[in-house]
């Protein structure tokens, strides 16, 4: 069972995605700007699928940002430019296992 912290902090990384999604919706660009533009704290791991259902899409473009794993040092906590998504998709795992 997840506790009410990991709710509250999922629920939070949750309301940020929808308001940069909705934000990108209304620019009609897929780019790293919420950051910058929002203020946002969280990681902005963005893809695109084509000729799919969302959920076939969804689960296309995470596969692809888990297949980092192979450019990933796991001796070094630092953020690393070639498995950026694979931390996001990890963090998000460890987070919501509540490990």
């Amino acid at each position: 069972m997840m506790s009410n912290l990991t709710i509250n902090r999922l629920h939070k990384v949750h309301k940020s995605a929808q308001k940069c999604a909705e934000y990108l919706a209304s620019i009609k660009k897929l780019e790293h700007l919420c950051k910058d533009r929002l203020g946002h704290s969280y990681g902005e791991n963005l893809g695109s699928g084509y000729g799919h259902d969302a959920r076939s899409a969804a689960r296309d473009v995470t596969k692809s940002w888990y297949n980092e794993v192979s450019k990933h040092d796991f001796g070094n906590n630092n953020f690393q430019y070639p498995s950026g998504h694979f931390s996001q998709v990890l963090y998000t795992m460890i987070n919501v296992v509540d490990v």
